[in-house]
């Protein structure tokens, strides 16, 4: 009877334990699944990421990843970090990130961790919390990047892939959550992971600020003052708008009168860059020059266009025999050099004069009878034809 009992009262920690077990092998399956069908295509190293608070939680995923390096092919690397060492930021391009919840998630900089460009797939350990999903994606979105998936299980045989398109036709430039994939134990629903969710934006207005920088930007106006602009950064951005299906709200900014202080750039580039950063503008044009205080602010894009320059320089009119002679030195060079020569003659010539015999031999050298001629030959670099013996040299 008490065996029974204790059987009983077992029971429902041996299904859980079973549960989680189940659970922790069709989450490995669909990482594999995921790593083997998209990372292992793109990239030779994956990063891991562990954003656990809960210290059970931590501990099994822990276990889950134990195993998934286990199971991992050797031709893709795995780079472990938690949330002990990412103050040590470097940014991933390929990660797969294991959270909790917002909260662990959001202790981190996704400007420092995250590349705009990157693929991420997200383990959400744990169920039913959609608003959860819905503020990390917003976190996302707010850095401009859109590559991300949250996976979550649905119960113990199947987990759903999420995303979020910022561009469809009822929305434009918002999170909305789709399911887009479904795994269940064996095989993926569908073949769609990371979907290309910039092709196509449904014909959304996107607001550009160009800065007046011939040839790149440029305007010309018509008596009823009507403007038309042109250049070769702005037919890039129409064609641009062609093929992703956009419009365009266009703002100008005059490069003389548009400053900005709080970007630290006084002019309109400073301007463009900071209605960027607040999000009043989804991109600029114009000429952007590189420097020291733009780069903290916006890494360089890609040259579309590299005009070489020759410069062409006339050979001027022949130097005198005089010029000749005097250009290779400045005149202070030249009266530095005069002047040492000068007053090393005066001082040999008192030396010679005034001095004893003991001291011209101990400054010129024993029998040494033509110490200005000596001068002239070393002050031109020739060899003695007597050398000096016994002086303090």
């Amino acid at each position: 009877m008490k065996v029974t009992l204790v059987t009983i009262l077992l029971l429902p920690f041996v299904f859980a334990y079973y549960d989680q077990k189940s659970e922790n092998r069709i989450i490995t399956n669909l990482i594999l699944e995921v790593m083997r069908k998209f990372y292992k295509t793109q990239t030779s190293t994956l990063n891991f990421l562990l954003l656990i608070n809960d210290e059970k939680l931590k501990f099994e995923v822990e276990e889950l990843v134990n195993e998934l390096l286990k199971n991992v092919d050797q031709e893709i690397a795995i780079a472990v970090e938690d949330n002990e060492n990412t103050k040590y930021a470097v940014q991933k391009k390929f990660c797969v990130i294991f959270v909790d919840s917002f909260e662990s998630f959001n202790k981190i900089n996704p400007n420092l961790h995250f590349h705009f460009s990157g693929f991420y797939t997200i383990i959400l350990m744990s169920k039913n919390k959609e608003l959860e999903m819905k503020k990390i994606f917003e976190l996302f979105w707010s850095h401009q990047i859109v590559n991300v998936n949250i996976l979550q299980n649905k119960n113990s045989k199947i987990v759903n892939f999420h995303t979020f398109h910022p561009y469809i036709s009822k929305h434009c430039g918002q999170v909305q959550m789709i399911k887009i994939n479904s795994f269940n134990e064996i095989k993926l629903k569908n073949s769609r992971i990371f979907p290309n969710k910039m092709k196509n934006l449904h014909g959304c207005k996107l607001k550009v600020s160009v800065i007046e920088s011939p040839p790149y930007v440029m305007r010309k106006f018509d008596i009823k003052k009507i403007t038309d602009a042109f250049g070769l950064d702005l037919y890039i951005i129409l064609n641009h708008a062609l093929l992703m299906n956009f419009s365009l709200e266009i703002l100008y900014l005059n490069k003389a009168n548009e400053t900005d202080k709080a970007s630290g750039i006084f002019d309109a580039t400073g301007v463009a860059l900071s209605n960027l950063i607040k999000g009043n503008t989804n991109f600029t044009a114009g000429l952007m020059i590189q420097s020291e205080v733009k780069n903290k602010i916006s890494t360089p894009g890609y040259s579309y266009h590299t005009t070489k320059v020759v410069w062409v320089i006339p050979t001027g009119q022949p130097l005198t025999v005089w010029e000749i002679f005097t250009r290779p030195f400045q005149n202070s060079v030249w009266i530095f050099i005069l002047s040492t020569y000068i007053a090393t003659r005066i001082i040999i010539f008192l030396i010679w004069t005034k001095g004893s015999k003991k001291v011209k031999n101990f400054v010129f050298g024993r029998d040494i009878r033509y110490p200005f001629t000596n001068l002239i030959i070393i002050l031109f670099g020739m060899s003695l034809h007597k050398l000096p013996g016994r002086n303090f040299a």
